[in-house]
Formats: C-alpha cells, sequence, structure tokens
C-alpha cells in the first residue's frame, strides 16, 4: 500500500485532549483513553486471564500517569460468556487474577475500570451448546443474521429461551 502524500497531519496541541478530566470522583491528566479490546487469552476451560501477559499488557498501557483504561470485557457469569478464552469475573479465584494487575495500573498512578458484559445474541451457538446454556437475549428473536439463526436452532433448539 502506498504511503497517502496528500494526509496532513495536525497539531492536537491546541485540543483538549491533553487536559485533565473528570471521570466520577477520578481525575485523569490526559483524554487519551485505552478502550477495551477482549484478547481472548483466558483459559478455555476456567476462563480466567492469563496472569503473566495481562500484568504486562496493563502495565505497559498505564505507564504515563493519569491514564484511564477500560480493560477488556469481563463476563458476568459462566452463561454470559459465549467463546471460548472469553475472561470472566465472578468468582474470587478469578477475580484475584484480576487485582493483580489493577495494582500494576494502580502502581502506575493511573486507572482501571472494567467493562462488564454478557453477549446475549452474539453468543457463539457451538459454545452455547458444549457448555449447556441457554440462549438468552435482551430481545426475543435477535440474531445477527439468518446463517447465525440456523446455527443456533440447529445447535441449541431444546435450550432457546
Amino acid at each position: 500500500m502506498p504511503f497517502n502524500t496528500e494526509f496532513k497531519p495536525v497539531s492536537l496541541k491546541h485540543t483538549t485532549l491533553f487536559k485533565p478530566m473528570k471521570v466520577g470522583k477520578t481525575m485523569v491528566l490526559h483524554r487519551a483513553i485505552i478502550p477495551p479490546l477482549n484478547k481472548m487469552r483466558a483459559d478455555p476451560e476456567t476462563h480466567i486471564l492469563n496472569e503473566e501477559l495481562s500484568i504486562e499488557y496493563h502495565g505497559q498501557r498505564s505507564q504515563s500517569p493519569g491514564t484511564m483504561i477500560i480493560t477488556e470485557p469481563g463476563n458476568i457469569s459462566p452463561e454470559a460468556g459465549g467463546y471460548a478464552g472469553s475472561p470472566v469475573i465472578y468468582s474470587k479465584v478469578q477475580m484475584e487474577v484480576w487485582q493483580k494487575f489493577f495494582s500494576k495500573i494502580h502502581e502506575n498512578k493511573s486507572f482501571a475500570w472494567v467493562q462488564l458484559y454478557a453477549l446475549g445474541s452474539q453468543a457463539s451457538p457451538k459454545f452455547l451448546k458444549a457448555n449447556g446454556y441457554k440462549y438468552v437475549s435482551a430481545s426475543a428473536g435477535a440474531y445477527i443474521d439468518e446463517i447465525f439463526e440456523k446455527k443456533l436452532r440447529k445447535q441449541i433448539i431444546p435450550k432457546l429461551v
């Protein structure tokens, strides 16, 4: 892919990007926020995050004091998942691993919020069937597309909610 010679960089010096901002009771020192990025590196069986990689990853991204990090999503229950490798945050053992990388973030004088989630209509039919979970969605009949609905009905129709 050729380099775009028509692109003209614009300085962000006079924008609010580098100005502090209050988020709830927390004062972040700039507005460059690390968004939630699910890396799908949790143990496929226990859904516990890879401790070493999580501490390193979040430690690197929190090196600039005052950084706001919204962590990768954490499923709120086993049934709320939907993919192998997706992290969870509902048991004491799992929360102990999360706490270790929160400690690293706080050591770097930065801040973290967990994105809590339930996959609902985005859950993998194969994952749901393999784990004996029901398909639960916020809206009845909500499917990604017709192919997804056919797979879902074929694989877990007796458990369809």
